[in-house]
């Protein structure tokens, strides 16, 4: 599962100008929950065509894009064994994400058995009851988009190197953020227009319609870097731009 919280001009998987990949390999991917694909000049790149990418990425099936990779006839095909001809690679068929019946709504990729407990992963958030929710209960606040914890879970996220462990998810919270709730969220940010206040670890209004916003210092070497320090008026350390 690609969650695709964090999209990169709507798309959640770019492969670009790999020259020397030959074939993908991301052969237990089923879903896509945000975003779409963009796969493009990559000349020795098999086996792009053989994926059914709409049927991972549904966000919006008409954004994936597939053009300008190795030529699929002199690449060789899926086994025989391979329905619809879908595979990742010659002898790696494409399992497609099939719904079952006793899955509950809320679960994504499959399950173990039925109920909200039962999910692999959550479409949604889960509980410290590794329950699958909508939304998170009363009393928790939602970290990350998938998570649902206590008051005391977030702030305690603020003590360095603290580690949370959750079902398939391992998160270090950076020694540089400061966690605050806000909106029945556990975040190391404010929504716009507001700011951190560091002395009472929550999200103010910013005085005069102007936010201010600390980042730390780095190199920059991409857009994606670039775009990371939108809205900087303060750099803790150098900047670099290469």
């Amino acid at each position: 599962l690609i969650r695709g919280e964090i999209l990169f001009e709507d798309y959640a998987l770019v492969i670009y100008e790999m020259f020397s990949l030959q074939e993908i390999g991301l052969t237990s991917l089923t879903d896509i929950a945000r975003g779409a694909v963009h796969i493009e000049k990559n000349p020795s790149l098999c086996y792009v065509q053989t994926v059914a990418w709409d049927r991972i990425a549904r966000w919006d099936p008409g954004r994936n894009y597939a053009a300008r990779n190795k030529d699929p006839a002199e690449c060789p095909g899926c086994d025989d064994s391979c329905p619809q001809d879908r595979c990742w690679s010659r002898d790696q068929c494409q399992t497609m994400n099939k719904t079952n019946p006793e899955c509950d709504p809320l679960c994504v990729g499959g399950c173990l058995g039925p109920g909200p407990r039962g999910c692999f992963t959550c479409s949604k958030f889960i509980t410290n009851d590794n329950d699958c929710v909508d939304q998170c209960p009363n009393g928790t606040y939602q970290y990350l988009n998938r998570k649902c914890i206590t008051e005391a879970e977030c702030l305690s996220l603020n003590e360095p190197g603290k580690e949370m462990k959750t079902k398939n998810m391992f998160t270090t919270a950076p020694e540089s953020n400061m966690f605050v709730m806000f909106n029945n969220t556990c975040s190391d940010r404010c929504p716009a227009g507001y700011e951190m206040n560091l002395n009472t670890k929550s999200c103010v209004v910013c005085q005069g319609g102007r936010c201010s916003k600390r980042c730390v210092g780095c190199n920059v070497e991409n857009i994606v870097t670039a775009q990371s320090l939108r809205g900087c008026t303060y750099i803790d350390g150098s900047l670099e731009i290469s």
